[in-house]
């Protein structure tokens, strides 16, 4: 049984999923080559997290669908098996905090507040990484993995806190949002006015359908992620409604941490914004 996510240097056990992390099993470790310590400002607000396949498949040279396949499949070696291959590849170095295997194990690599792991080249100070496991032979995920995935991503943006709502539309277009790339490109802080959860593909370029695919993406909407076209800046629009409905000053439409203290204050004890329709578990606090 592992022990939870870290964050900031503190075991936190997730509800009704058991993670283990880099402290339960050193094998899980990140190397120092596959991350760098965030700044202050960037542990001050950690605002996206980012999904990936291991496999990103369909991408690149490999245009093969996606297979998805009922209920759970066989445990794949997991996190250690990841982490060693990302430890082993010195001239691309790449990590990620988390990794979900096809069986539906989840490993917690590195802290998700203290660490910038090597996942989303300039996005990697404001976010956190999770990888899904993909097999290679038949480019396959399996639908219990998904869904255990969303549910921890949700519980991450919980914890965090950070917005649960993702880019839409579908399905993906073949190239990354072009508001990302020149926030990525051009401003001091990176993608500063933009948080939730992304996927790979919507950031960074040689990327493919299959990073994360949609399937993960869905996954997320069946847990209860809002869906807001964050190309179009719908994000901006409807959180500049929700800070005034709440009283703020200076409405920017960025749900960062005043947003979330203020939701706090009026009896949201994690700072997020749900839906009417979401599921069960997102009504639970957190240990």
């Amino acid at each position: 049984m592992g022990t939870g996510l870290v964050i900031s240097g503190k075991t936190v056990p997730v509800p009704g999923i058991d993670v283990t992390n880099y402290l339960d099993d050193p094998a899980l470790r990140l190397d120092p080559g596959d991350y760098r310590q965030r700044t202050s400002r960037e542990r001050s607000w950690v605002r996206l997290v980012v999904c990936h396949t291991t496999g990103g498949i369909p991408g690149g040279k490999d245009l093969r669908p996606q297979l998805i396949q009922p209920g759970l499949g066989k445990s794949t070696g997991g996190g250690q098996r990841i982490v060693a291959s990302w430890t082993h590849n010195k001239d691309r170095p790449g990590g990620a905090h988390l990794v979900v295997d096809q069986d539906g194990a989840c490993y917690c690599c590195a802290d998700l507040v203290d660490v910038a792991a090597y996942h989303a080249e300039r996005a990697n100070g404001c976010s956190i990484g999770i990888e899904v496991v993909q097999g290679h032979a038949k480019a396959d995920l399996y639908l219990g993995q998904l869904e255990r995935a969303a549910v921890l991503v949700l519980w991450i943006c919980r914890l965090m806190p950070v917005p649960i709502q993702w880019q839409v539309p579908r399905p993906y277009t073949g190239r990354p949002i072009t508001r990302f790339q020149l926030s990525l490109a051009n401003d001091p802080v990176p993608l500063g006015n933009v948080t939730g959860i992304v996927g790979h593909r919507d950031l960074t370029t040689n990327r493919g359908q299959g990073d994360p695919g949609d399937a993960m993406m869905m996954a997320l909407v069946r847990e209860g992620c809002e869906e807001l076209d964050f190309a179009a800046g719908e994000d901006i629009t409807v959180w500049k409604d929700r800070q005034q409905d709440l009283g703020l000053v200076g409405c920017d439409g960025v749900p960062g941490p005043r947003t979330a203290e203020i939701l706090k204050k009026l009896g949201h004890p994690d700072g997020i914004w749900r839906l009417p329709a979401s599921p069960a578990v997102l009504a639970q606090s957190p240990t």
